[in-house]
């Protein structure tokens, strides 16, 4: 996300108004998506300081 960020920032700078258009929906979608995760799974599943998808090399 942070290159999607920076590119919008590049089209804005250039004028470039359909990439930077194209650029702030797929940011939109990325929020709007992780909040609508974040919603639907809420705070039940996930604590703070746990590792996610990182196998455990500790036995």
């Amino acid at each position: 996300m942070t290159a999607n960020a920076h590119l919008l920032a590049l089209h804005v700078a250039q004028h470039d108004d359909s990439s930077a258009l194209l650029l702030i929906l797929v940011l939109l979608s990325y929020i709007l998506g992780s909040s609508y995760c974040s919603f639907i799974l809420g705070n039940r599943y996930f604590k703070l300081g746990r590792r996610y998808g990182l196998p455990s090399l500790t036995y």
